[in-house]
């Protein structure tokens, strides 16, 4: 028979002395008068810590009875947490998990082993030189470092970490531009339109509205995924769409975007769908492909292959980041061709140097923005609650700088 997994130690009588007993890890815990409303509480809060303690063998042990966890079990027990909480509000996981996952390959391999009060602030200094050799860069190695400590500060929170230990940890600083040897943070520009336009022609036809509204409201490449003719509603002469997901949602958060006569137009052919579904379908995109191939067909049907059944074609309900990103870089590996067959590092320093990604769209808006308006401008506009953030978007306006000075004399 199966051993039940789900079920709760029992609230039990203790004939001897009349008293109530739970035993939680094998260990008895006496909660005083059998029946009384004191034990019963008790009991309540004994099994909800142990509950709250994701069931730990060692809930409830003396302390000297207690195996020190190692590194590798704080990390299993935090990205068991991690699955759990980082998900959207319909049950989604949101991939913070999947991203920390390469985080935890390389703290398991250079320490896993080692137990919790043996992970010193030097041997958080080694991991951060670790982490700099292998050439990551500055932004991804201050992501690490405050994901190794926020780690730890949830094992305080567990009680599977002592709290001296995160006092510790903390004094370990986070790496400064110009004063590391990491690699440094790769600035995100704004695209210029004439590359978006040479480009577009060689991305699907839906792609190609997407790049499009994507650049006059400068939308999060999700909220262009996922836009949806439920979330839009009227107002006057203006649409205003709601993403039903958004990447402060869970701050508790609004998001409105503002979509203008040239987006309206865009829309429009993605509109006429039921509205629950999504306007930008990967599979509705390549049964475009496959009609405008076959309209475009030079033998006749009776010559060469002839049209047969198509299996089921593959793709989710819409287009996720990373799908659309990648069409969008395909189109630039069609426009853009390197002159000689590349390999390895060279590839890679090519793609960087020719590739463009939705985010660029983004702050191309930005600066557009900035032009005829000012920095709050751009806030409303890119649906940000605070200017610094708007300021990583908007350039440095030196036409500005330029005629104030001019006015100074």
């Amino acid at each position: 028979m199966p051993k039940l997994t789900t079920s709760v130690p029992k609230y039990r009588k203790h004939r001897a002395s009349g008293q109530a007993i739970v035993t939680i890890n094998g260990r008895d815990h006496y909660l005083g008068p059998h029946n009384s409303k004191t034990s019963k509480v008790q009991y309540d809060q004994l099994v909800n810590q142990w509950l709250a303690s994701h069931r730990n063998p060692s809930f409830g042990l003396p302390q000297e009875q207690i195996d020190e966890p190692s590194l590798s079990d704080l990390m299993n027990a935090y990205r068991k947490w991690a699955i759990k909480y980082y998900r959207h509000p319909d049950g989604k996981p949101t991939g913070t998990a999947d991203n920390i996952a390469p985080l935890m390959r390389r703290l398991r391999q250079w320490y896993g082993k080692l137990p919790l009060s043996e992970f010193t602030p030097l041997a958080f200094k080694d991991v951060i030189k670790r982490l700099i050799n292998e050439g990551l860069s500055i932004s991804t190695v201050n992501d690490y470092i405050a994901r190794v400590k926020h780690m730890f500060r949830w094992g305080v929170s567990e009680e599977l970490v002592g709290e001296p230990l995160l006092r510790r940890l903390d004094t370990v600083s986070s790496e400064h531009q110009g004063r590391s040897e990491a690699k440094p943070k790769r600035i995100i520009s704004a695209i210029a339109d004439d590359i978006v336009e040479k480009t577009i022609p060689r991305m699907p036809v839906i792609v190609q509205s997407m790049v499009q509204l994507q650049r006059l409201t400068g939308m999060r490449p999700a909220e262009v995924c996922q836009i949806r003719p439920c979330d839009i509603t009227i107002k006057d002469d203006m649409w205003l769409y709601s993403p039903y997901q958004h990447k402060t949602q869970h701050h508790g958060k609004t998001r409105t975007i503002v979509l203008g006569a040239k987006a309206r137009e865009l829309l429009k052919p993605f509109m006429d769908g039921e509205p629950e579904l999504f306007c930008f379908n990967p599979r509705r995109s390549r049964e475009i492909q496959l009609a405008m191939k076959s309209a475009a067909r030079v033998v006749p049907l009776s010559c060469g292959n002839r049209p047969k059944k198509r299996r089921k074609l593959n793709g989710g309900p819409h287009y996720d980041v990373h799908s659309y990103r990648r069409a969008i870089h395909r189109a630039c590996d069609l426009v853009f061709k390197p002159e000689q067959k590349l390999q390895g590092d060279e590839l890679k320093q090519w793609q960087s140097a020719h590739r463009w990604s939705p985010n660029q769209l983004r702050h191309a808006l930005a600066e557009e923005v900035q032009s005829i308006g000012d920095i709050e401008a751009v806030a409303a506009v890119l649906g940000h609650s605070k200017i610094d953030t708007s300021k990583i978007y908007a350039k440095h306006n030196l036409k500005l700088a330029i005629d104030t000075m001019r006015q100074i004399g």
